[in-house]
């Protein structure tokens, strides 16, 4: 478990800190874990999961506001219906699962790629010239 700031009773084995204030340490981080995860309500974008698909990583969200469009194929990773211990930690096996087949880094980029500015701006601009 990598966390980006101390929280209270987080000091456990597994449990390792690190400065993401930097992009880059930010990018390595997600990079090399097997797995992110937003387990949080009513997201309007998520985009903590975006950076992770971005950067090759299987993903595991609540099946809650915005992250049901965000986490569309089990090819990227699990949503999980209840706020429960068990129902995340369930998600999170599967998903890191997904981590370690070779064809997952390459659906997660591949997905976030359909969320970049430039295809959104084309979208809208479509969308636009249409009416």
């Amino acid at each position: 478990l990598i966390l980006s700031r101390p929280s209270t009773g987080a000091d456990a084995p597994g449990v390792q800190w690190r400065d993401l204030d930097d992009r880059g340490a930010l990018a390595v981080a997600y990079g090399t874990a097997w797995v992110a995860a937003l387990p949080s309500t009513s997201e309007a974008f998520g985009l903590v999961l975006a950076e992770a698909l971005a950067c090759g990583t299987p993903v595991v969200g609540y099946n809650d506001g915005a992250l049901p469009e965000l986490i569309d194929s089990r090819k990227i990773g699990r949503l999980f219906d209840r706020l429960t211990p068990n129902d995340l930690a369930a998600a999170l096996l599967e998903a890191i699962a997904l981590a370690g087949d070779p064809d997952t880094a390459t659906a997660c980029r591949d997905r976030v790629a359909e969320l970049s500015t430039d295809r959104c701006t084309g979208r809208y601009l479509e969308l636009y010239a249409s009416f």
